[in-house]
């Protein structure tokens, strides 16, 4: 397989690529509004989140479901072994493993094919990890199930302490506008008025909020109502303001946090003096981040050659990847990355172990690699 990018062209009779999620060992960071026929889970090892009734391994793209009409999936998201999946008809489907109840089904074991959560039809934004989910409705109320052992469901304490298996409303506010958690158990999210919640695990400072101590409710950052996007590695968070500035907390031991350095912030911090930031995802202790001109930029740990930049060298400050300027999407999961461009082309690097890269072997990559598609 060839890894450098300018060595292999895009086959223009394959379906573009519209949509990416990455688990721990199949996700951490975000979600993407879609209309897609078909959804292809991640490639890697199978404990029921392809959705195709058994257990394998995976390294090529896979079809995960198919649906009759272009479309009908608009929303995925994925924990280490589950997947969420939002229709437009606003229902809520997942699979996979629930051994936390992080499926929302009401207790039982995991399942292998897509099973609707609850009955509701007024589902708009989804977020998971390993042990639990968030979602939120289109009346802006947020909902929470699964592993709440740090707080990260944001019940509060007492009967919530353990969590709980059905969806379960968060507060009582109406506001909310998107939610992200990182597999650190850290929840964040986003209010219709700009303003950054955080609440969950906060060992490195991950809440931002200027101290390590948990949270187990909903509790603002800072002051400021400016904040557009945020995003959630394993114990770092990254967030973009209206003004195209970069912002980063957390742990900062690998350099995730783009400061230089290796000390941990407990409040945001500003990543440079760069104000044409568009996009960002954290992978475990990784980060990668779009400019508005297309361009891809990367740092932090890079010892599966997960930051793209053709070494295993970790970086402290952002680095651009390669010369290309049509990046278009970004996700980030475990020591791997997976990018589209506007050509609807996927391409992917890092970590392979469990054929995570789908490139049909088990070989890390330390480029960006295109991935054949259907």
């Amino acid at each position: 397989m060839l890894t450098n990018p300018g060595e292999r062209t895009a086959d223009t009779t394959k379906i573009p690529w519209w949509v990416l999620a990455a688990g721990a060992e199949v996700r951490m960071g975000a979600q993407f509004n879609v209309n897609v026929g078909i959804i292809y889970w991640n490639p890697g090892w199978n404990t029921g989140g392809l959705a195709i009734e058994k257990q394998q391994l995976a390294s090529t793209p896979t079809p995960a479901l198919s649906s009759s009409g272009v479309g009908e999936r608009r929303v995925i998201d994925a924990g280490e072994r589950q997947t969420l999946v939002l229709k437009s008809d606003g229902t809520l489907w997942a699979w996979g493993d629930n051994m936390f109840d992080q499926l929302g089904l009401n207790g039982g074991g995991g399942c292998c094919v897509p099973t609707q959560v609850d009955t509701e039809t007024n589902w708009t934004a989804l977020a998971a990890d390993s042990r639990c989910a968030l979602a939120i409705k289109s009346d802006g109320t947020l909902w929470a199930w699964g592993d709440n052992l740090s707080g990260q469901l944001g019940l509060g304490s007492g009967d919530y302490d353990m969590g709980c298996s059905i969806p379960t409303q968060v507060g009582a506010e109406s506001d909310w506008a998107t939610i992200v958690i990182g597999e650190g158990d850290h929840t964040h999210a986003l209010k219709n008025d700009g303003t950054l919640w955080a609440w969950g695990n906060n060992t490195y400072g991950e809440l931002g909020l200027g101290d390590t101590e948990d949270r187990c409710t909903p509790t603002q950052v800072g002051a400021e109502n400016d904040w557009m996007v945020v995003a959630a590695g394993f114990s770092h968070t990254l967030a973009l303001k209206n003004d195209g500035t970069l912002w980063a907390w957390g742990q900062n031991e690998e350099g995730q946090l783009g400061l230089d350095g290796s000390w941990d912030r407990c409040t945001p911090t500003q990543v440079g003096t760069e104000s044409d930031w568009t996009s960002i995802a954290a992978g475990s202790e990784h980060t990668l981040a779009l400019k508005n001109d297309g361009t891809l930029w990367s740092w932090g740990k890079n010892n599966d050659g997960q930051l793209g930049l053709g070494d295993t060298k970790s970086r402290t400050s952002p680095t651009r990847v390669g010369t290309q300027s049509d990046w278009a999407i970004l996700s980030a999961g475990d020591r791997r990355t997976h990018a589209l461009k506007n050509d609807g082309t996927f391409w992917t690097w890092g970590w392979n172990r469990y054929g995570q890269l789908g490139l049909g072997d088990y070989k890390n990559r330390f480029v960006p690699t295109l991935v054949d598609g259907p």
